[in-house]
C-alpha cells in the first residue's frame, strides 16, 4: 500500500481483516509534508516503509509498535527513561538539526526548530506564550532589597541630663602632712559642704544629649546567595516524535 499527497497532518489508513492470520501488508509513507501515516494504531514516518502483519483482529507491524496505541503525530512530547532515540522519537538534547536525518529535519523545521533542538535539562514544561521550544528564566533567584520582610531596627537611649558631681578638696595652702591636705579629686558624690575646705562642685556636671547606634548587616555580611526554586523532582529524559 502506498500513500501518497500533501499531508498537513498525520494521516490515519485502515486496512481490510486478513482473511488469515499472518497475511502481510506493506505500507509505504509517500506524503509530503513530514507527517506520518498511522494503521491501527502504528504510524509509518514519512518517507519510511513499515510492514504489517494480521495478528488477533490487528494489523501489527513487524518493525515495533503495539496495535490500538494512540498514533504519534510530529511535535509530540513524552518524557522516558529511555537514553537514546527510538522508533521515531528523538531526545530533547540541544543538539544541532543537522545530526538527525533528512526526515526529521524537514519534521523538526515544520514545528518551528531552524538550527537546533531544545534541551530540555533542567526544564519543566509549561504554557507561556513564549516561541516554542525556548528556554525561559532559570531556575535560581537572588531576592532584592524590596523584597525582604518589611522589619526595622530601633533603639533609645535617655537624653535627660545626667548629675555628675565631684567633691574637691582644696589644700588651701596647708602642709603636705596635714590630713586635710588632698591633691586629687575625691569620688564621692553629694551636695553642699563636706569639710572646711571641701565643697560640691557641678563644673563636670554633663549637658542633655543624644546617643545614637548601628546594627550589624541583616544577612551577616556576607554575599548575597541566590534561591534554588527548583523543587524536588524525577529524573527523566524528553522526547519529540520527528518521525524516522
Amino acid at each position: 500500500m502506498r500513500i501518497t499527497g500533501a499531508a498537513t497532518a498525520n494521516v490515519s489508513i485502515s486496512a481490510p481483516v486478513a482473511p488469515n492470520a499472518g497475511q502481510r501488508l506493506i505500507v509505504y509513507n509517500n506524503t509530503t509534508g513530514g507527517f506520518g501515516t498511522t494503521l491501527d494504531g502504528v504510524t509509518v514516518p514519512n518517507g519510511n516503509v513499515l510492514e504489517y502483519v494480521f495478528s488477533n483482529s490487528y494489523w501489527r507491524s513487524t518493525d515495533g509498535g503495539t496495535a490500538g496505541a494512540v498514533p504519534q503525530n510530529i511535535g509530540d512530547v513524552k518524557p522516558s527513561f529511555s537514553n537514546s532515540d527510538h522508533n521515531g522519537w528523538v531526545k530533547l538534547d540541544g543538539r544541532p538539526l543537522g545530526n538527525l536525518t533528512i526526515t526529521q529535519r524537514g519534521a523538526a523545521n515544520s514545528i518551528g526548530f531552524s538550527s537546533y533542538l531544545p534541551n530540555a535539562s533542567n526544564s519543566y514544561l509549561v504554557q507561556n506564550n513564549t516561541a516554542l521550544g525556548s528556554i525561559s528564566s532559570n531556575n535560581n533567584r537572588t531576592i532584592s532589597r524590596g523584597q525582604l520582610p518589611d522589619f526595622q531596627l530601633s533603639g533609645a537611649t535617655s537624653s535627660v541630663a545626667p548629675s555628675i558631681r565631684y567633691d574637691i578638696i582644696y589644700n588651701n595652702g596647708k602642709p603636705s602632712d596635714n590630713v586635710q591636705s588632698r591633691t586629687f579629686l575625691a569620688g564621692k558624690i553629694g551636695t553642699g559642704w563636706r569639710e572646711e575646705n571641701n565643697r560640691n562642685t557641678n563644673v563636670l556636671a554633663q549637658d542633655q544629649h543624644n546617643h545614637t547606634f548601628t546594627t550589624n548587616s541583616v544577612n551577616g555580611g556576607v554575599a548575597q546567595q541566590s534561591i534554588n526554586i527548583q523543587p524536588q523532582s524525577l529524573s527523566v529524559n524528553m522526547f519529540v516524535y520527528l518521525g524516522k
